[in-house]
């Protein structure tokens, strides 16, 4: 498939009409509150997501005999720890600590949570297959066969994930209540989605052959309604290239693994390759003002009109104390009000340490 220009709905057009302006509100942050989250399940991971007002959502540990006498290790190779879903309230304390959101007979864990809190993409280490909440009303997402794990959903509770089959993850997304495998388009081997805006647009990557004896590259692929709308190729984007976040005006974030730089694809179709200070650059998340967050040469970092800002300096001029104080190594997620959860350490801690934090924007 050649690459073609993402298409342009009318929805689009009047939500790319208002960017500058968000981008403008993202800007004018006064500064952050910065809350530590504590509990949070094995500290270098990335399962904690923001809510549009503010809230953390994630995982608590919680031992279970089954999964003990099971030998189930999960958490810091620990046996029979398992994820158990929690929420950080908005608070403006130092230190903010998680409630558990489910009953203690569920046993499950958030991997995915919409922009307006409404909805949850959820594993049960009880069951075969993913499950949907919308608050804390849970509902089985039922799939063909395998264990399935959710990575996204959107406001309208349309999950995009994976379930295990034949050894292997495949792709999948739940339009309703059942799983249906995602069409990759005639990919060699693979396809995985791992964002879906709120427009129902899909982002993730494929392995694809340009010709039958040519090598083998993955790609970022675009899905709506279950089948493939755009893909790249390897000459944009490198041979190991994902398409890892996409907001609500169709702009795809692309990790470019093999060339460690990131891109930019408007709904138009331009490719942006992202100013890269020093060192590698990762992205995980963009906002609806166009805010791209990661880490840049191991320390975190945001790019804001397509400008680099390391956080820590960004942090000190808005005032942050901690700022030049923390290590502050990456940014996992962001919200349109340009909150954050990162990932930071202490100047007396272990190399190896890893905290977790949230910086909720001051208008």
């Amino acid at each position: 498939m050649s690459t073609q220009p993402l298409q342009r709905s009318p929805i689009h057009m009047a939500i790319g009409a208002a960017l500058l302006l968000t981008v403008a509100l993202a800007q004018a942050q006064s500064g952050f509150t910065v809350n530590t989250l504590t509990g949070a399940f094995y500290p270098n991971d990335q399962s904690e997501r923001l809510d549009n007002d503010n809230k953390a959502y994630g995982n608590l540990p919680r031992f279970v005999l089954s999964a003990y006498l099971a030998g189930i290790i999960v958490d810091n190779s620990r046996p029979g720890y398992v994820q158990r879903s929690a929420v950080w309230p908005v608070s403006t304390a130092a230190t903010v600590a998680a409630a558990n959101r489910f009953s203690s007979a569920a046993g499950m864990s958030t991997h995915a949570v919409s922009d307006n809190g409404v909805w949850q993409g959820l594993y049960d280490y009880n069951s075969s297959g993913p499950k949907r909440a919308n608050g804390t009303t849970i509902t089985a997402a039922a799939t063909v066969s395998g264990k399935g794990r959710p990575l996204d959903i959107n406001n309208q509770g349309y999950m995009v994930g994976y379930v295990y089959q034949e050894g292997r993850e495949i792709g999948h997304h739940w339009p309703t209540a059942q799983g249906v495998p995602l069409d990759c388009g005639g990919c060699f081997s693979n396809a995985l989605p791992l964002a879906v805006n709120n427009q129902g647009v899909v982002a993730g990557w494929g392995s694809y052959r340009d010709t039958p004896d040519s090598a083998v590259y993955n790609t970022p692929v675009l899905w709506r309604n279950g089948a493939v709308t755009w893909r790249g190729n390897s000459a944009q984007f490198g041979t190991n290239a994902w398409g890892v976040a996409i907001n609500d005006a169709g702009t795809l974030v692309v990790n470019s693994h093999d060339r460690a730089v990131i891109y930019t694809v408007s709904a138009a179709g331009t490719v942006s390759q992202l100013p890269v200070q020093a060192g590698r650059a990762v992205a995980r998340d963009i906002n609806a003002a166009g805010v791209v967050v990661g880490k840049a040469n191991d320390r975190a970092a945001l790019w804001i009109n397509g400008q680099q800002f390391d956080l820590a300096a960004y942090l000190a001029s808005k005032g942050v104390s901690q700022a030049n104080t923390w290590q502050w190594l990456d940014i996992y997620d962001i919200n349109d009000k340009g909150s954050m959860l990162v990932h930071y350490r202490l100047p007396t801690d272990a190399a190896n340490t890893v905290r977790k934090a949230r910086l909720t924007a001051k208008p």
